[in-house]
């Protein structure tokens, strides 16, 4: 195989001589076939699998696959030591072992958030690929698939009425805009009173504008109508009622803004969902960001660390889902948003006292 691969153009001749055996063609038909629909491997492209662990061709060199060798034999002469039998090393090597600082995530299957866009549904991203065997085609280091399944998911947890709202959205927006593969959800904590005037609160006239606009037209519309609506707000200023109203009246001129607005307003729905989520999910004070239903830390909600960050999370988790595809525990009819939260790091509430990351462990290596 070494001589053939080195010196292929001084051997072409004589191998296109040989005559290759109909039951090798099959089986290398089918391999191909297999592979293909596996790994994404096309006829005649090459992957390297140590311990089920993908090596990138591009990027390692000899010296980091002697890396990986090494690691991995340290692994297992560890376990050896435990006398832990060959077979059952395998099958140990295999799973997936959460980190000593995993961090704990909420469940985002709930009503209360309002998705302004769905990857897998949106005619915006109808020419992406929809199988999720392209995790695991190669790519340049550092680039963020496009592919219409809701991997990634942006939660952001805000009161309209506090003054760093508009930055957050700004970065939201931003997502959206530069066709990030991220999708992207909205839970506005507003008074959750029962006859409030949304006239005389803000942030429960934003809620009904969105509600209304959502109805009449679609989420992103209503998405860009409260960008808008921020956008009027002063530097260092909060949202007031009429910035809601002159936005709402512009966009539509022919509508009663106080029956949409007003405390007999019909599009008051999830307004006091969103409030029950929020207190029910015990993520801390407001504003609160999450990707897959972990929250961000409050250093890394600023704008600039938030954009930095979210990009960070989304290369770091592709490698949890090349796995989980490889080890064919995710397939493209899976919904990913289910198998996400079924992990085990997903609770329905964070409690700090109760959800202690420190860990003590059974030194068994003398036994």
């Amino acid at each position: 195989m070494k001589d053939l691969s080195q010196n292929f153009p001084t051997k072409a001749r004589s191998i296109t001589k040989t005559v290759v055996n109909s039951e090798i063609r099959k089986e290398i038909e089918e391999n191909q076939k297999f592979f293909k629909g596996t790994l994404g491997l096309q006829p005649g492209d090459s992957a390297l699998f140590i311990n089920g662990l993908h090596i990138d061709l591009d990027t390692q060199d000899i010296f980091s696959v002697l890396d990986v060798l090494r690691s991995e034999a340290r692994v297992m002469e560890g376990l050896r030591s435990l006398l832990i039998e060959s077979p059952y090393i395998h099958d140990i090597l295999k799973l997936n072992v959460q980190p000593s600082d995993s961090d704990y995530a909420v469940d985002i299957r709930n009503p209360a958030i309002c998705w302004i866009n769905n990857l897998e549904t949106d005619h915006k991203y109808s020419s992406w690929p929809y199988n999720v065997q392209e995790l695991l085609r190669p790519t340049f280091p550092g680039v963020i698939r496009q592919i219409r399944k809701n991997f990634h998911n942006l939660v952001i947890i805000l009161d309209p009425t506090q003054e760093n709202a508009a930055e957050l959205l700004s970065v939201a927006e931003m997502f959206y805009a530069n066709n990030i593969p991220l999708r992207i959800g909205l839970v506005f904590v507003v008074s959750d009173e029962e006859d409030i005037d949304g006239m005389q609160d803000a942030g429960v006239a934003l809620v009904r504008a969105y509600n209304y606009i959502t109805d009449e037209v679609d989420s992103h519309s209503a998405f860009e109508a409260v960008i808008s609506m921020f956008n009027r707000v002063p530097i260092s200023g909060k949202l007031s009622v009429g910035d809601v109203v002159k936005v709402l009246e512009k966009r539509f001129p022919y509508v009663e803004v106080s029956s949409v607005l007003g405390a007999d307003s019909s599009y008051d729905s999830n307004r006091k969902q969103g409030k029950a989520y929020y207190e029910q999910t015990g993520v801390g004070p407001l504003p609160v960001v999450m990707y897959n239903g972990i929250p961000y830390q409050r250093e890394q909600l600023d704008p600039d660390e938030l954009e930095t960050t979210t990009m960070q999370k989304i290369l770091e988790t592709t490698s949890f889902y090349q796995r989980a595809v490889y080890l064919g525990e995710l397939a493209t009819d899976h919904d990913v948003v289910d198998f996400i939260m079924n992990q085990p790091n997903v609770v329905p509430r964070i409690n700090s006292r109760v959800l202690s990351t420190s860990r003590t462990y059974l030194d068994l290596s003398n036994t």
